[in-house]
């Protein structure tokens, strides 16, 4: 795969209308801090409504090449627990 320019992206991107996601980011590595603390393993999961400029897959998983498959497995297990359970991702909502 080639890789596009910025440009080129923009160029993509620029006569589609923003769609609303709930994005979910999964980490492994963040450094705890007092508004950040990671789970046993060293990883945290974060929740948040927001618009893109992309089609709209109904899930999509974007993964960092450089990932240990390992990582990406464990995350993926953690969203989807988190997902379960928690209430703020039972549908998406917009505050305004």
């Amino acid at each position: 795969m080639v890789r596009p320019t910025k440009q080129e992206l923009l160029d993509r991107y620029k006569s589609r209308q923003p769609n609303l996601f709930q994005q979910i980011d999964g980490y492994d590595d963040i450094e705890d801090n007092e508004a950040v603390q990671s789970d046993e393993d060293g990883h945290v999961i974060f929740c948040c409504d927001t618009y893109e400029l992309m089609a709209g897959s109904t899930v999509r998983v974007l993964v960092r090449p450089d990932t240990p498959k390992e990582t990406v497995i464990a995350l993926l297990d953690k969203i989807r627990r988190q997902y379960e359970t928690d209430s703020r991702t039972k549908s998406v909502t917009v505050k305004h």
